[in-house]
Formats: structure tokens, sequence, C-alpha cells
């Protein structure tokens, strides 16, 4: 019996306007932050060697507040 009501409230959810409504909008989010800019930066950075980073002026723990700085009031 348990196992009834569950795939009846997985489907009665997935059917749900709202929930469908939420899925879009947390699926744009998604493909959003993938095609962010800054993300792309950080992934470059991130495979660099730790040779390369120091390069620049920079350590690997750094990477995410570099690539966020004007954001973080630096």
């Amino acid at each position: 019996m348990a196992y009834a009501s569950d795939t009846y409230i997985q489907h009665a959810s997935s059917s749900n306007i709202f929930v469908r409504a939420w899925r879009g909008v947390a699926g744009f989010m998604v493909r959003l932050m993938e095609n962010d800019r800054r993300l792309k930066q950080i992934e470059a950075l991130q495979a660099m060697s730790d040779a390369q980073l120091a390069e620049r002026g920079l350590r690997r723990e750094q990477i995410v507040n570099y690539v966020f700085r004007q954001y973080m009031g630096h």
C-alpha cells in the first residue's frame, strides 16, 4: 500500500503546474550559472598548475575570491 501511495504522490507532484514551473526556473538557473563568464574563468584558473597561478600572483585557494573580488569589497 505504501508503494501505491508513493507512486500517486510522485505522479501528482510531477503534474502540478507549480512543480513544473519551479523545475523550469531551476533548470534555467543551472544553465545560466553554467554559462556565466566568472564560472568559466574559475574553471580556467583551476586547470592551471600551481606554478602558473604563482606567475599570476595567485594561490589556488584565492581563485574564487579573485574572480568575485568586485562583489566582495576587494
